[in-house]
């Protein structure tokens, strides 16, 4: 027998040889024999399984190339196996030309429907090129003989090219897929397709999901062992591994923070903010120096390519600060230009962090770019600038492994080797390689996965450096805090202290080089590792302790600790809703203070002081950085609006009892919603021990809801801002200036705010006629166009930009002469005039115009920007505020220079008179189950809109500010809060290109009048209304209810979609002229929702779904369908009616498919599941 056979389309590897030149329909016919003979194979029982599952037994099938046939497309040339058995038998599969295809296949195999298979081809293809592309189908079948399902699952287009570091080497080409409801057989198809290519194929694996998630996988664990085996051979180049935090640098201590973000720096001070010549102001980067610096970090990293930052080599050069260095990066992009200059400032700059004399130089997706073009990239900068540099590529191979391994599915060998090929490729261009995104390790409760990054992910990197060939290249790590966008996801959760703690604990033990942490300042992810408003110094303490330790620095206080008190940090949410798990975590930070252990006794109490809890004691040992972490269901406090930490301490270097019992945060509990995730970090020594302090209401809400609350401190340090914060956005801070005219209630504040969809100039005017005003403006947005504003007296003459950025301007109107008067703003073709009462009356006016430009004007009640410090210990006030929903809870907070912090405990707005409790199911997390509570009504929400054109193109609703809905706009504009840096968060459709249709200009539908009643009209092709975030609650129950008259049913249309760029929850569509949808479950639960309940065109239909934690009901009018459906939503996020998408025409159908066309005349939602 010669070494390669070809193979016939029925023969095993042992066939005869045979010409395989033949036509285009012999071919086919082959094919059509190929798919017979392997069901009547197994109709005969020849090496073929009966009806039953092929994996009864097992949740891997491995099929070798006796088990495989070719197709006759191309050719494919069998491989014996070698005599010694060191070589398996391989199928030689073989392409021509680039219009060749060849393809592979097995015999039928039984499968379950509705399960997850897998199907992986172990492949390498050893002459190939970028033009070959290998796709795995999954072709599936009711009945033997019958032909295949369709459509048919197989790879994606993206992932089909060969890759640069696969050839030559064992790959596998994977394919996951739920079997069809109807499907009994499967046929694992392989093709090579592109270009001229010979692929060895070893054999395809076919893995039933369900069943490997049982049991752990042996050949896992196998697997696992070598490759901590190889990686233990992995010498480090550095004696211990420098760390940085990396640095957007633009989010500076001067900056206005108020409203768009959960969190701010701690240490904001107003007297920073002066002219800059780069992206961040000298005085607010020399006081960040400082506090790096007490991290004990090796310094900060940070993008020199980007806008106004290659300065900061300059500015750190001016501060010439000690044990501080600056680490730049590069990031994707193919322009030299600026990366040689960032080389040449960072040669010329002491302070750049070098390794033996080399300029160090990571970077940010360097995976973005292949080996070969950073091959030129390094080589022209060492040719034309220096060779005195080292480059370490960011890279994330090696991410996707983690949802198979907290699974325990099997790995296969092959798979692993593609990574360590890959990683290999940069390897050998680069001087080391460097993973970034430790953010991406987390499991699905969203909490990071330790045992993933230690046991897989850092041996998979250290075994590839451990090889000869890369010796004394460098490895990078990286740890994080948390990485979650408010507006958008849930992300990676901070889990307390545990995800900075154990995402760096599992870094530092790998024995890195280089560890960074993203990102010092990022509060638009949060991040941040900086010192915040809600984190406190938490991070620096812990950081300090393991600088400390790699240094070799032994354990001590910081200098202005009060070391008689545990360094002990106390964290927790600060927002839950019923049914999750509230959990106070203590952290004891060890800082040789004490040697032995001490006991905490931690208790709540609600807003009036009484106990609502009381958890049992526990021990912690001063020596160690170790937690106890104490849980109480909520469901058990569903009572209590708040309940407020008391911590009490004993046995602590023989002291006296200490206790606690005020200046913590308190904890809201509300009913069924809350988009803000965001823990507070409290280290009891950076507490502001107050000698007296008070808060209250002077004056309860009178009839237009506006209340006067007072408060005074005395501290023993002086102090740098006091605020009042309703639900934890700002509302007001002590100002003697009274710059923005909050102190008094003679003073009307104007606020006026222009956005626009899709960028656009404007040029006009806004004056208040009939008052005197005094204006104050934004801060420019950072990188963006500065408008032009010239004053007189009560009018502007203005010339601005207009974008998904928020320009406000602020006016200052005496409330006597409010009456009489009005804004007007003209600015082109766009105008709004309303009258200053109207806002008095109603809050709130806003137009939507062309290309989604809003203009809204406000009678404003919070915060606009921060005043300056107070310096004095001090302080008392009396100011009014007007809370914008009825289960407000107000808070004072004291921050003093030093950035220790002391809160008030919560103000409560009194309930109705009758207040009346409901039963309302939640989830509940302890028991993984829909569970029973009685809430007062008053916490639980219920949206009733208002169509009407009061408020202008703002959907309106008494349930509060929180829930106002924008017509084509901004739902940070409506509901007062979010948006993040560039605002472009707080809308679906970022910069109106992406998912939104390029043909519509007018992104809110009209108002009109239908029957005598007021409705919207949608015109079916962008017109869309944005609800805020939790408007559909994701952890409560609810009932979506509203009425609509579609024009036609012939196009597919989406009525409503609680989502972002992904799906949050809740999908409801029309299709083929009925009702239909899919719920979007925490952990990737999905339950359809298609139902055949019609909804008929050019007529009402009222829509209504009710969800309680058990069943999905979907009603239109008085049909009902049903679907069994638990627990929490998958995401936070806004929600949509009207449409989602780029659009695109459908046959006979007027408008956008996925757009809505038609009238809408009601809308509401209740958190509550009754159907109405």
């Amino acid at each position: 027998m010669s070494k390669r056979q070809r193979m016939t389309p029925d023969a095993g590897v042992t066939g005869p040889k045979v010409n395989m030149e033949v036509t285009h329909s012999a071919r086919s016919t082959f094919r059509r024999l190929a798919v017979l003979i392997g069901f009547l194979a197994l109709a005969h029982g020849h090496a073929a399984p009966t009806q039953q599952s092929a994996f009864t037994d097992q949740a891997l099938l491995t099929l070798g190339v006796d088990r495989l046939h070719h197709t006759g497309a191309g050719t494919a040339v069998a491989i014996p196996a070698s005599p010694n058995g060191d070589t398996p038998a391989l199928l030689s599969v073989i392409t021509e030309s680039k219009t060749d295809t060849a393809v592979v296949e097995s015999n039928p195999i039984p499968i379950e429907p509705g399960r997850r298979y897998r199907i992986q081809a172990i492949l390498n293809p050893v002459k190939a090129s970028t033009e070959t592309g290998i796709c795995v189908w999954a072709r599936e079948h009711e009945e033997l003989g019958k032909r295949p399902l369709l459509p048919y699952p197989r790879t994606g287009v993206s992932a089909r090219p060969v890759k640069p570091h696969e050839i030559g080497h064992w790959a596998v080409r994977s394919l996951t897929f739920t079997a069809k409801p109807n499907a009994h057989f499967l046929t694992a198809r392989v093709s090579a397709a592109g270009a001229p290519a010979e692929i060895h194929l070893k054999s395809i694996r076919i893995l039933d999901l369900e069943r490997a998630t049982q049991s752990p996988s042996p050949e896992l664990a196998k697997l696992l062992r070598q490759m901590k085996k190889e990686a233990r051979k992995h010498e480090p180049v550095l004696p211990r591994p420098l760390v940085f935090s990396r640095s957007q640098m633009k989010y500076g201590l001067d900056r206005n923070y108020m409203r768009r973000w959960i969190d701010r720096p701690l240490l904001v001070d107003r007297a920073t903010r002066v002219p800059r010549t780069y992206v961040t102001p000298y005085a607010s980067y020399r006081r960040i120096i400082d506090v790096v610096r007490q991290y004990g970090l090796d310094g900060l990293a940070f993008f020199p390519e980007t806008k106004g930052r290659m300065g900061m080599f300059e500015l750190t050069e001016r501060a010439a600060p000690k044990g501080f260095s600056l680490l730049p990066e590069f990031i994707p992009t193919r322009d030299l230009a600026p990366k040689e200059e960032l080389l040449r400032q960072a040669l010329a700059c002491p302070q750049a962090a070098r390794i033996n004399g080399k300029v160090l130089i990571s970077s940010y997706v360097a995976g973005a770019l292949p080996p070969a073009e950073w091959q030129t990239i390094l080589g022209n900068l060492r040719r034309d600038v220096s060779r005195d540099f080292l480059f370490l590529p960011a890279l994330t191979a090696g991410v996707r492994f983690k949802s198979d391994f907290q699974q325990g599915i099997p790995i296969a060998k092959e798979e692993i080797d593609t990574c360590k090929a890959y990683l290999r490729s940069y390897l050998d261009v680069c001087d080391g390689i460097y993973f970034n995104y430790a953010a991406a390790l987390k499991r699905e409760d969203r909490t990071f996965d330790e045992a993933f990054y230690r046991e897989l992910f850092i041996p998979l990197y250290k075994s590839v450096l451990a090889e000869p060939a890369y010796h004394g290249k460098l490895l990078g790590l990286s740890a994080y805090h948390s990485h979650y966008n408010a507006d958008l996801s849930l992300g990676l959760q901070e889990d307390g202290t545990k995800t900075l703690r154990n995402s760096l604990s599992a870094a530092l033990d790998g024995s890195p080089d280089v560890v960074i942490l993203p990102e010092w300042d990022e509060v638009n992810e949060n991040t941040c590792i900086r010192p915040t408003a809600y984190n406190s110094f938490t991070s620096q303490r812990i950081l300090r302790y393991h600088m400390n330790r790699i240094k070799g620095i032994p354990q001590c206080p910081q200098e202005a600790d009060n070391a008689s008190i545990p360094n002990l940090v106390i964290s927790y949410r600060k927002v839950l809703t019923i049914g999750e798990k509230l959990a106070i975590e203590l952290l004891n930070v060890p800082d040789g203070s004490a040697a032995s252990g001490y006991r905490v006794a931690v208790s709540l109490a609600d807003h009036l002081g009484n106990e609502a809890h009381r958890f049992d004691s526990v021990n912690l040992d001063p020596t160690k950085l170790e937690d106890r972490t104490l849980v109480v269901p909520t469901e058990k406090l569903a009572g209590y609006p708040a309940v407020i930490p008391t911590v009490t301490i004993e046995g602590y270097r023989d002291t006296p009892a200490m206790a606690f019992p005020r200046g913590l945060h308190h904890i809201q509990l509300r009913a069924t919603w809350n988009w803000d995730y965001k823990y507070v970090k409290q280290p009891l020594r950076d507490l502001l021990h107050v000698q007296r302090a008070s808060f209250t209401f002077a004056a309860a809400p009178g009839k237009d809801g506006v209340a006067q609350v007072q408060g005074s401190v005395v501290a023993p340090e002086p102090i740098a801002l006091v605020e009042v914060l309703e639900d934890d956005d700002v509302v007001y801070a002590v100002d003697p200036k009274d710059e923005f005219g909050r102190e008094g209630p003679e003073k009307m504040r104007v606020w006026v705010e222009l956005r626009s969809l899709r960028s656009q100039q404007l040029k006009g005017t806004i004056t208040i006629e009939g008052a005197p005003c005094e204006w104050r403006f934004s801060n420019v947005p950072l990188h963006q166009p500065a408008a032009t504003a010239a004053v007189q007296d009560s009018k502007i003459e203005l010339e601005t930009p207009a974008f998904c950025h928020v320009r406000w301007i602020y006016a200052i109107v005496p409330r006597a002469d409010a009456a009489d008067a009005r804004l007007v703003a003209q600015l082109g073709q766009n105008k709004i005039d309303v009258p200053l009462k109207r806002l008095l009356e109603h809050t709130i006016y806003s137009r939507t115009f062309l290309d989604g430009l809003t203009l809204t004007a406000c009678d404003y009640w919070k915060q606009p920007d921060m005043p300056f410090h107070l310096a004095r210990n001090t302080v008392s006030f009396s100011a009014p505020v007007k809370p914008e929903i009825a289960t407000a809870q107000l808070h004072m907070r004291v921050t003093a220079i030093s950035g220790r912090t002391f809160r008030s405990g919560p103000l409560l707005l009194p309930p109705p008179a009758d207040d009346a409790a409901v039963d309302l199911p939640i989830y509940s997390d302890t028991t993984q189950q829909a569970v029973g509570v009685s809430i007062p009504a008053s916490r639980v929400p219920g949206c009733v809109y208002d169509f009407t054109e009061t408020y202008g193109d703002i959907l309106h609703t008494d349930a509060g500010r929180p829930f106002w809905a924008s017509l084509g706009g901004y739902i940070d504009t409506t509901s007062g809060r979010g948006g993040n840096g560039g605002g472009a968060s707080a809308t679906l459709f970022r910069f109106g290109t992406q998912d939104y249709p390029k043909d519509s200009r007018q992104t809110a539908p009209g108002w009109r009048t239908s029957d005598g009643v007021t409705c919207l009209e949608f015109d079916g092709i962008g017109n869309y209304i944005l609800f805020p975030r939790e408007t559909l609650p994701r952890r409560g129950p609810f009932t979506l209810t509203f009425e609509i008259h579609p024009k036609n049913t012939i196009k597919p249309q989406l009525l409503f979609a609680h989502r972002t760029k992904r799906v949050a929850s809740l999908l409801l569509y029309l299709r083929d002229g009925k009702l239909g949808g899919a719920y979007y479950g925490e952990r990737h639960a999905t339950q359809t929702l298609n139902s055949d309940l019609q909804v008929p065109p050019g007529e009402w239909s009222r829509i209504t779904v009710s969800y309680d934690h058990q069943t999905m009901r979907l009603a239109v009018d008085e049909q009902q369908a049903t679907f069994p459906c638990s627990g929490p939503g998958l995401n936070i996020g806004p929600c949509v009616f009207g449409g989602f998408g780029t659009g695109g025409e459908w046959p006979d159908a007027p408008g956008n498919q996925w757009w809505f066309g038609g009238l809408l005349r009601s809308f509401r939602v209740r958190h509550a599941p009754a159907m109405d």
